[in-house]
Formats: C-alpha cells, sequence, structure tokens
C-alpha cells in the first residue's frame, strides 16, 4: 500500500500513473499538476490547436471518469517544496501531500526572450508551451497578418508551416547556420529550410531577432541581426526549453541542467526518481542522454511504473525516437542521427518523400524519414536489436529492410 506521488500532469505523468495501475499497483496514487487541464497532448498545440482546427477537449488524454475508475487523484496545485526526510510534498496553499515513492515529472518551461531585448517586454510576444498559451494565440490570429517565429527547432518549423498554410505572412529567424540543429543534421535541416521556402515562409539562418520595433504597445516588425526589417503583427518565440529543476535542487538532489538519474532512472535519492523532460540520464558505461519527447516522456513513465512493480527487465535504454508533422509533411526520427558522421539517401532528396540513414565508423546510428513509414519502421528494428544495417542496403532501394531486419535479429 505504499504510496506514489507524481509532480507533473503531462504524458510522462499519465503513462506512469496508468501503466502502475493497470500493472496492479494497489497503493494510493497522486498525480500534481499547476494547469486547471487534465494531461493532454503536445504535439498538436503548435498546429491542429494554434489553428483552431482542434479543441482541448479533443487532445485530452483522460478525463475524471477515467481518473476515477484508475483510482488515481489528480490535484491542481502548485508544489513549494518537497521534504525528502519526511517525505512529504508540500503546496503552495500550505497543504502537505506524503509519499514513499515520489516521481518527478515536472517537465520544461520555454525558454523566454532576454528581457534586455528591446522591445521584448509588451503584448504580442508568445511561447507555445502549453494549452492555454496555444488558445490565446489562436484567439489573435484573425487581427494578424504578419507572423515573426523565433528559433528554428521543431516547434519553429511546426508553426511557421501551419501559419503560412493558413495564409499568413511568415519569417522565420534561426540564429545558427541550420534549422532543427540540436536534433538533425545539417542536410535535414537544410531540406527543411527549401520545404519552408517553398510554402513561402521567409526563412533566416544565421541571423538572430535583434530587436521588436513598437508604435506603442502594437509590434510592427522585428529586426534581425543582420540589420534586416521583417514586418510583424505578432511574435512567436520557440528557442527550446529550461527543465523545471526548483524543487529538486531546492531539496538536494543532484542537477545538471536538468534532474540526474541513474540507469533505473533513479535520482541521488532511492525513493525519487525523474522522467521526460525533466531528467538527464547518466548510464553505467559513461554516457549521458537527455531527450524531450513525448516518446521518451511516455517510455519512461512506463519504465518507472515497471520498476515500482519489479517487473522491469534491466536498464532504462531505450533507443529514442520522434516524430513531427510539418504541414503535410511527416518526419520520423529514431537513433541519434544528430551524430553521424556519414549520411546515407534512400531515395530522392529532391522529392518529398526519402530517408537519411546515419552512420559513424561503419555502424549505423539513426535515421530520419520524410514520409516513408516503412524505412522508419525497417530502422527501428535494426536499432531496438542492434544489428547493423549495412550502408549498402540503406541506399539500394530495392532492398527490403524489414526483411533484412527480422532476418539480423
Amino acid at each position: 500500500m505504499d504510496r506514489v506521488v507524481i509532480v507533473g500532469a503531462g504524458q510522462a505523468a499519465i503513462a506512469c500513473a496508468t501503466a502502475l495501475r493497470r500493472g496492479g499497483w494497489k497503493g494510493p496514487i497522486t498525480m500534481i499538476g499547476r494547469e486547471v487541464h487534465l494531461p493532454y497532448e503536445r504535439p498538436p498545440l503548435s498546429k491542429k490547436v494554434l489553428l483552431g482546427v482542434v479543441s482541448g477537449d479533443q487532445i485530452a488524454l483522460t478525463s475524471e471518469d477515467a481518473l476515477a475508475e484508475l483510482d488515481v487523484t489528480f490535484q491542481c496545485a502548485t508544489v513549494a517544496a518537497i521534504d525528502r526526510e519526511r517525505r512529504t510534498v508540500t503546496l503552495a496553499d500550505g497543504g502537505e501531500v506524503r509519499y514513499d515513492h515520489l516521481v518527478l515529472a515536472t517537465g520544461s518551461a520555454a525558454r523566454a526572450l532576454p528581457a534586455s531585448l528591446p522591445g521584448a517586454e509588451g503584448p504580442g510576444v508568445h511561447v507555445i508551451r502549453t494549452l492555454d498559451d496555444a488558445l490565446t494565440v489562436a484567439q489573435l490570429l484573425d487581427q494578424v497578418r504578419d507572423v515573426a517565429v523565433v528559433g528554428g527547432g521543431f516547434i519553429g518549423v511546426e508553426v511557421a508551416a501551419a501559419l503560412a498554410l493558413a495564409d499568413r505572412q511568415v519569417c522565420l529567424l534561426e540564429a545558427v547556420d541550420h534549422l532543427l540543429a540540436r536534433v538533425a543534421p545539417p542536410r535535414l535541416g537544410r531540406w527543411v529550410r527549401d520545404y519552408l521556402t517553398r510554402l513561402g515562409v521567409d526563412v533566416q539562418t544565421g541571423t538572430g531577432l535583434a530587436q521588436i520595433e513598437r508604435e506603442g504597445e502594437r509590434i510592427l516588425a522585428v529586426h534581425d541581426t543582420a540589420g534586416v526589417r521583417h514586418a510583424a503583427d505578432l511574435v512567436i518565440v520557440g528557442i527550446g526549453g529550461v527543465a523545471e529543476v526548483e524543487y529538486a535542487r531546492d531539496a538536494g538532489l543532484e542537477v545538471d541542467g536538468a534532474i540526474v538519474v541513474d540507469d533505473e532512472l533513479v535520482t541521488s535519492d532511492p525513493r525519487v526518481f525523474a522522467i521526460g523532460d525533466c531528467a538527464l540520464q547518466r548510464r553505467a558505461d559513461g554516457s549521458i542522454h537527455r531527450y524531450e519527447s513525448v516518446q521518451t516522456a511516455q517510455d519512461q513513465g512506463r519504465y518507472v511504473a515497471r520498476r515500482l512493480l519489479g517487473t522491469h527487465r534491466g536498464p532504462y535504454a531505450e533507443v529514442p525516437w520522434f516524430w513531427s508533422d510539418i504541414g503535410p509533411i511527416k518526419i520520423q526520427m529514431a537513433g541519434r542521427i544528430d551524430q553521424a558522421t556519414d549520411i546515407v539517401v534512400r531515395g530522392d532528396e529532391a522529392s518529398e518523400s526519402f530517408s537519411l540513414f546515419g552512420y559513424c565508423d561503419g555502424a549505423f546510428v539513426g535515421m530520419a524519414a520524410i514520409n516513408r513509414t516503412l524505412d522508419y519502421m525497417a530502422a527501428r528494428m535494426f536499432l531496438n536489436s542492434g544489428a547493423n544495417l549495412p550502408a549498402s542496403a540503406a541506399a539500394d532501394e530495392s532492398a527490403d529492410l524489414r526483411a533484412l531486419a527480422r532476418a539480423a535479429r
């Protein structure tokens, strides 16, 4: 009858709570979230919710009835402190929640523009991190013609594509030389840039935001660091996230940009776990892993549930995978193609259907598929089994990669 408390109510949290109960956990499970909303899907925020195509109800991952059926308690509250000695979570209203096992699934907050940047403070500058963020911007779009998107990661390119397809004039500013620089090789970033350009987005790489020009509180334009002025009524900022580590740090847990966990996602306190965007895993082999994606959040939530239930098998070592919809284009990634030193192309790179396979010293390390789900599924089979996919087979479109993957297992 041990008590599990999960701080956070995103996709990692609901995955953990659901897997615990369905796996046979008998003790109380409490999930504490700051948002008034129950857990919901985040990928649609930068696309369908932003454009008003789907509502908040349509992206909900659970309901009050479903939580009641699982016997999971949801508390909408802000955490003030964690007392590891007393095993309590103190809430901002003074209430306390006791735990035997604590799971930190606090996620990350959107990185804001520097307050010193001219024009950054004031109306019209938005991030899209939460449902309320997306709904707020959606309500403004009828009054907006020109949008400046700051940041060329997945959030930035998804927003830019969605708004361009909704007949807005969009400019995208990325400070480094190619898009998706943190997660993808330059080759994919260049292709995405060309694709956005075909959609009508004015993509500027190698240049950052220098100033937001205002007339009173109204935004007129943005100026980039190259001195170019871009008309804008609205600025959307997508320059990454900052892991929510305040409670963990104040409680004396090890933090290194994110909450440090071991091979089994355990923090420096054996009764406390961290999962999802807020966690940084240091594995026994010395490697460091932190993946900010829905898939990792869900996988880690389920793993911690198995760990608590005693049904896990070995350390957490899932192969990372990810997907993104950029307009009608689906990009699917698996493994660590961002670390590849050699890239092999399968298909026609000039089209909207091809795959990139990444290698280091002849070893297959990851891939990215553009509208090629079968390639992606085969690549995951190779990566999960540890078998090597020869570069010659990856490049040969006549090769049946799934058959090769099954034979290699």
